[in-house]
């Protein structure tokens, strides 16, 4: 592994997640008829997260730990906020995981052809969602990849659902309603850590700082903060007794 090539930790993970990305905008300009087009231009995007989350993982420095890769960009520094990504030893594999499957999923729907263009351009939005949110390091940053997901899912359910058991839009919508619900109790777990942690005037969202200031948050913050999270996450993932 220490015999590759290393990439700037700067330039990994903001490949691995604009590559999806930059597919996805170049399909918005091209036309519908062209098709085949299409689903070559998100074959390659998908491709290029899989080989760069590849190397990353190849590259890790196993005997070192902890998260590597990282990117600190200040984005709304009054707030706390930060585009912060980096990687760890259960992040990566995940990470690379979403890619495997993101790559294979282009080729499951090679076949598409109800509105492909339409459907790889939210296929690719959902992709770039997932891998967000196991790379990013600020809670704020965090929510906002998840909510990515959420659009479309919905879009992808109700118009190319299956409807064998109920019809898609119930579907679709009954999903939403979840993801809504779960979100909006996650988001006031979130902010109640974020405003325990700014007592001290510094607020920040970052994982790794709120970690350092657990002498902030009483047993009983811990407790509820914790049910808020639990609730939004059960809901968001669809574990039970969280989802029906």
């Amino acid at each position: 592994m220490s015999a590759l090539p290393t990439m700037g930790p700067s330039l990994l993970l903001p490949g691995i997640l604009l590559a999806p990305v930059l597919a996805m905008l170049m399909i918005v300009f091209l036309p519908k008829e062209e098709a085949k087009t299409i689903k070559i231009v998100a074959a390659i995007g998908t491709f290029v997260s899989l080989a760069l989350s590849l190397y990353a993982f190849l590259t890790y420095n196993q005997t070192l730990g902890g998260m590597q890769f990282n990117v600190t960009i200040p984005w709304i520094p009054d707030l706390g906020v930060t585009m912060a990504l980096g990687v760890d030893g259960i992040s990566l594999p995940m990470l690379l995981l979403t890619n495997i499957i993101g790559f294979c999923s282009i080729y499951a729907s090679w076949n598409m052809e109800l509105r492909p263009k339409e459907f790889f351009i939210l296929l690719l939005i959902l992709i770039t969602g997932v891998m967000g949110t196991f790379i990013a390091r600020d809670l704020f940053i965090f929510f906002l990849f998840y909510e990515i997901v959420v659009i479309p899912i919905y879009i992808m359910v109700i118009i190319w659902g299956s409807s064998k058991r109920v019809t898609k839009e119930y579907a679709g919508m009954k999903l939403t309603i979840y993801l809504l619900i779960g979100s909006a109790f996650l988001l006031v777990g979130l902010i109640a850590l974020y405003l325990a942690a700014a007592k001290n005037g510094n607020p920040t969202f970052m994982f790794d700082q709120l970690a350092l200031r657990q002498d902030l948050y009483s047993p009983a913050f811990q407790k509820v903060a914790f049910g808020l999270m639990l609730f939004g996450f059960g809901s968001l993932i669809s574990m039970f007794p969280f989802h029906s």
